[in-house]
């Protein structure tokens, strides 16, 4: 067979020895050379789908797992940095509006996301006896290709006062 490729040998009469395979189609040969068109062989056809579901399966649940690690990844850089922002505000003694632009300023420079829609507020700015709290709320978008999944999301990041 001239342009085909061949594989292995058959042993026992009846019992497939490879595949003969012109592109764009898979053929079978038996020894006793009889070629069966197709895809698939008798009992292999449910192996195959099966081996499909479950590698459909594994695929999708490591593409979530993977959207919603990113959000709670970026969730952990946000509260890193509101958390270091209110301690330099403790220290600096500044407003409300400095501790906001401090805040926008190290997200942009880092790879962590700040929607626009984020809503801040501010315990405790200005006095020194007291806990400095910096709470953020945001909606954060999982994209799931079929579906948009909204995620709220809540910050709280604390910066205590000097124990003496």
């Amino acid at each position: 067979m001239r342009g085909y490729l061949e594989s292995s040998t058959a042993r026992l009469p009846g019992e497939l020895i490879g595949r003969v395979a012109p592109i764009g189609r898979i053929w079978r040969a038996r020894a006793d050379g009889a070629i069966i068109s197709g895809l698939f062989v008798e009992g292999e056809r449910d192996m195959t789908m099966k081996r499909l579901m479950w590698v459909l399966v594994i695929g999708v649940m490591l593409f979530v797992g993977v959207k919603f690690s990113l959000v709670y990844v970026n969730y952990l850089q946000l509260k890193n940095i509101m958390s270091s922002e209110a301690l330099d505000a403790r220290r600096s003694k500044a407003t409300e509006g400095e501790i906001e632009s401090a805040i926008w300023s190290r997200v942009d420079a880092s790879s962590a996301f700040l929607p626009e829609d984020v809503e801040f507020d501010f315990e405790g700015v200005g006095r020194s006896d007291e806990d400095l709290v910096v709470y953020a709320d945001y909606t954060e978008t999982v994209d799931l290709v079929v579906t948009k999944v909204p995620m709220k999301m809540s910050i709280t990041a604390v910066a205590e006062p000097p124990a003496f």
